[in-house]
């Protein structure tokens, strides 16, 4: 097949999952939001993949990492890294298969980042291979933050993560024998998204799939009220957007993807996309609708995230229905490969 240009995560929050969050008193947890990136970059050049992956294999089970907060590099063990990875990006409280889904996604996002880094070196990171900016690249907790998180069930939800990441650790999915982008969200709108539509460029792996659980979620829609004056006031803080008189004319020309996510739209006499509504108005997703009823606006979104990828609970309704973390894995990751580090 065509070897593809791939993304690597960056996340701008727009959204996906997310993370991106959106800031309303109904906020799902930290780890319900999105963490994956949303940047086009070259692919990890192919017939370096190889000699880079032995060099990581040599280099011993570790991995280095670059805490924001204090600005210093982490050198710990992949098994406490990807128990901090998914401690950080998904409830503890879901399905074991879930949590080794998760595990695998966050294993094979760092395993990617190393790639990256030994070829193309990112300054900013102070020699890691990735950080703990859950916007730019995936979250991570320590110990001592798990312990604060968690409170009394720390020891339960530790063990729990602990052992589901223990099971999986070193497996990665592959494509075309390069690791893949690994992105996942909280939730999607029944289906995933198609990378093309987020990202503006084709992934064969990132194509959209049912994900009828989601729609089981407590958090799968969300309303948001605001007042004309409040309206206009997020919305005209986007360059060259000024919004007249007449409020029937504020939003028009609303066009979506298959799967909902709002990919243009008119704001005054200005066409932006989506992604920068959701950011101006704080939206959980770019699944979204805006409705004008007496001088004030109803947003509604659906979904939480960029909704490409996994579905983290999607994945977690498809454990609870007998599903394997490998069948997950497949199922949101199309025609993908895991593979032993």
């Amino acid at each position: 097949m065509k070897n593809i240009g791939l993304i690597v995560l960056l996340l701008v929050i727009t959204m996906v999952l997310t993370p991106i969050a959106a800031l309303s008193s109904t906020e799902p947890s930290a780890e319900e939001k999105i963490t994956v990136a949303e940047d086009v970059t070259k692919k990890p050049n192919k017939t370096n993949s190889e000699t880079t992956q032995k060099e990581s294999d040599n280099a011993g089970k570790s991995i280095k990492v670059l805490r924001t907060v204090s600005g210093t590099v982490e050198t710990l063990s992949e098994l406490e890294y990807v128990v901090g990875a998914v401690a950080a990006e998904m409830p503890a409280s879901y399905h074991e298969q879930a949590l080794m889904a998760q595990a695998v996604a966050c294993y094979t996002y760092a395993q990617r980042m190393k790639l990256q880094q030994s070829e193309s070196p990112d300054s900013t990171l102070k020699g890691a291979a990735i950080s703990d900016e859950s916007t730019s690249h995936q979250g991570y907790l320590s110990a001592a933050e798990r312990k604060t998180k968690w409170g009394d069930k720390y020891d339960e939800y530790e063990k729990k993560i602990e052992n589901a990441a223990s099971q999986v650790l070193g497996q990665v999915m592959t494509y075309e024998k390069v690791p893949i982008i690994a992105a996942f969200h909280a939730i999607c709108p029944g289906r995933t998204e198609e990378a093309t539509v987020f990202w503006g460029q084709s992934i064969p792996y990132l194509v959209s799939v049912k994900s009828d659980g989601d729609k089981l979620s407590p958090d799968y829609t969300d309303t948001l009220a605001l007042t004309c004056e409040q309206f206009k006031q997020a919305l005209t803080k986007i360059e060259g957007v000024t919004l007249g008189d007449d409020l029937t004319k504020w939003v028009s020309e609303i066009k979506t993807s298959p799967v909902g996510t709002v990919t243009s739209i008119k704001i005054g006499s200005k066409v932006l996309t989506g992604k920068q509504v959701r950011t101006a108005l704080e939206l959980k997703s770019n699944v979204f609708t805006i409705s004008l009823t007496n001088k004030s606006f109803t947003i509604k979104t659906t979904g939480y995230g960029h909704a490409v990828g996994m579905s983290q609970y999607g994945a977690d309704f498809m454990a609870r229905q007998g599903s394997k973390y490998d069948e997950i894995l497949k199922h949101y990751y199309s025609g993908i490969t895991l593979m032993k580090s």
